[in-house]
């Protein structure tokens, strides 16, 4: 199996692999799809690579873009890292194979391709090729400004994203791809990413099924106009006294050191805006050059060309698990816990209306802290109500929201919907890894353990039952990437059944869905009735989804 594949860009060196599962595939890594992001680079749109004489060295990892490792608890990286990861099986085949492009997680904040948290091992189990994004993210990613003649927006992030598509789209054919067949998967973030990409006419042909996992576009905290001017306060940090005119901040910034600016990026927050921003740098509307995102997501679903590309949603039955270590970091999220902070901002509602926000208040109270004091932060009753809370709005209902736009649009994709709840003790590593021993679920990313081998976590054995969920998983979405249908590579449970996963055939709730656990069961979202009470608010509000 030859390790050099010749691209539009020049030649590549990879290097051969044997998986923990004892299939060999060829890495490439760090392939450059666009110019590194560095000095009069810095926050702008990416710009395609120039080409290389000789032979590029991909035999070797890269480093990710410059952020917060939440597993070294430093910050690492480099500015350098608009590459990409590719694993395939197939470099000298005629045979194309259908490509899985994955976009990491990690609220837009940091993020990583590295095999220590992602290897393909799992999902080379199937014929398919893997290829792992880096992307700018944080202040490097999302840095705006208001003066059109500086042309930084303040998604380059996606535009990042967008530039790897393309190269994918072009390239991918010489590593033995079908550019025809491409699926895009994503957790938290980076499946938020997506579901803007399918929303964005630049990105159409680019990929032609997603599978979105633990985030979604229908989510009232993210993708706002920019309320601050959070170069400004940044810059100001990092020592600038000068005025505040845009191009006299950015050469500051741009000549800045980029780790202090990650160290200091959500130190700008001021008390009386952290009730509706967590985050100063995330995606925001654009109103100029090169939008990639320039109209509220209600508007973008209804008229998104991806509805007519089919789509698995996922999610994980105990999203808010994660609420557990946060709560113990800061108390404060439950002594000064205010439910009219907690009512959704993109509902039809006046803020200074107090008697409706009072009243859904009241009803949130009721319906997750009934005859318990919300405000009690030694009560576990109180704090399990604030994780479904958490799980409810942040996660399930712009689930089952995005679900319904789809399913009332005039688009002709499919859609099909998974629940992973299968509680391992030893694999559900993102649960275990945040220091919550005692705590049992499924909590946010817990699945991707069973998509990826990892470094933070124990490989299982052949015959446990962690292996035949993932080989059910992996089956499911390896064969949805391969043909459409997640059913045509179909797994067998431990019975011997086979379990048909149909698409979501309803228009409102409940949505049928494949619960994945010990056994596997297709049947009505479990979840439905925590979602009714929010629906209801958007109902009472007139604030039409569709």
């Amino acid at each position: 199996m030859s390790n050099v594949v010749a691209t539009n860009y020049g030649k590549v060196q990879g290097v051969t692999i044997n998986s923990a599962l004892d299939v060999n595939y060829t890495a490439f890594y760090g392939i450059p799809y666009a110019k590194p992001p560095v000095g009069r680079l810095r926050f702008k749109d990416p710009r395609t690579p120039e080409r290389w004489e000789g032979i590029y060295d991909a035999s070797k990892e890269k480093l990710c873009c410059i952020g917060r490792d939440s597993y070294l608890k430093k910050i690492v990286g480099s500015e350098d890292c608009l590459h990409l990861n590719i694993y395939t099986k197939n470099v000298s085949s005629r045979k194309s194979l259908p490509v899985m492009v994955y976009f990491f997680g990690g609220a837009f904040q940091t993020g990583s391709t590295s095999t220590d948290l992602y290897s393909p091992d799992y999902l080379l189990m199937a014929d398919v090729i893997v290829v792992m994004l880096s992307f700018r993210f944080g202040p490097l990613g999302f840095m705006s400004f208001k003066d059109e003649t500086l042309k930084i927006t303040g998604n380059a992030c996606l535009k990042d994203q967008l530039m790897g598509l393309q190269y994918v789209k072009h390239n991918i054919e010489y590593f033995g791809g079908d550019a025809n067949n491409i699926t895009l998967f994503g957790h938290s973030s980076g499946a938020m990413s997506i579901n803007l990409l399918s929303a964005n006419e630049q990105a159409k042909g680019l990929f032609n099924r997603a599978i979105i996992m633990s985030d979604f576009i229908l989510k009232d905290s993210y993708l706002t106009q920019r309320e601050q001017n959070w170069a400004l306060r940044l810059a100001m940090k990092l020592g600038y006294s000068g005025n505040d005119e845009d191009k006299d901040v950015l050469e500051f910034l741009q000549n800045a050191d980029p780790i202090r600016m990650v160290e200091e990026q959500n130190n700008l927050i001021l008390p009386e805006e952290s009730k509706r921003t967590q985050f100063a740098f995330k995606p925001n509307l654009e109103t100029y050059f090169n939008e990639l995102a320039s109209k509220s997501p209600i508007e973008m679903t209804r008229e998104a060309w991806g509805n007519d590309i089919d789509m698995i949603f996922g999610c994980v039955s105990d999203e808010g698990l994660n609420q557990l270590t946060y709560i113990n970091r800061n108390p404060q999220m439950i002594t000064k816990l205010d439910l009219k902070d907690k009512i959704p901002t993109d509902l039809n509602l006046n803020l200074d209306d107090d008697q409706s926000r009072s009243k859904f208040a009241e009803q949130l109270q009721t319906f997750y802290f009934p005859n318990i004091n919300p405000n009690d932060v030694e009560s576990e009753e109180t704090k399990n109500g604030f994780c479904r809370l958490v799980a409810d709005k942040e996660l399930l209902l712009p689930l089952s929201r995005s679900i319904r736009s789809r399913q009332n649009s005039s688009g002709k994709g499919k859609t099909y919907f998974y629940r992973f709840a299968f509680d391992s003790p030893t694999m559900n590593t993102f649960r275990t890894q945040r220091n919550r021993p005692n705590a049992r679920g499924v909590d946010h990313a817990d699945n991707l353990s069973y998509i990826f081998k990892h470094n933070y976590g124990p490989i299982c054995e052949k015959d446990s039952k962690e292996f035949s969920v993932i080989k059910n998983y992996i089956s499911f979405l390896t064969s949805f990437a391969t043909t459409g249908s997640p059913n045509d590579d179909v797994a067998q449970i431990a019975t011997g059944n086979v379990i048909l996963w149909k698409e979501v055939d309803s228009k409102t709730p409940p949505f049928k869905c494949l619960n994945i656990s010990e056994t596997i069961e297709f049947k009505d979202n479990p979840d439905t009735d925590r979602i009714a009470l929010w629906e209801e608010m958007y109902t009472e509000t007139n604030t039409p989804l569709y």
